[in-house]
């Protein structure tokens, strides 16, 4: 990936994040990964479909926190304000 790209995909990403829609979406999907919850099952199979999703979710944390760490926390606030 070039460096032009990636200014491309940082741009999207705070795009989206400037909205209070695209912030919910992001939430949803955040959730959906299981990031704010634990991991842990007794049935290890169960266990590693769980830590897989998380792990996607803490890739897109990272892709946010890279992109506009600001918005980021704004989303966090927005989520915990519930």
């Amino acid at each position: 990936m070039t460096s032009e790209q990636r200014n491309i995909e940082i741009a999207e990403i705070t795009a989206m994040m400037s909205t209070e829609g695209g912030r919910r979406f992001i939430t949803r999907i955040l959730e959906s990964t299981g990031v704010f919850v634990s991991t842990f099952d007794v049935d290890t199979h169960k266990h590693a479909f769980n830590a897989g999703k998380r792990h996607v979710g803490l890739g897109l944390i990272a892709e946010l926190e890279q992109a506009c760490p600001d918005k980021y926390m704004q989303l966090m606030d927005e989520k915990y304000d519930t």
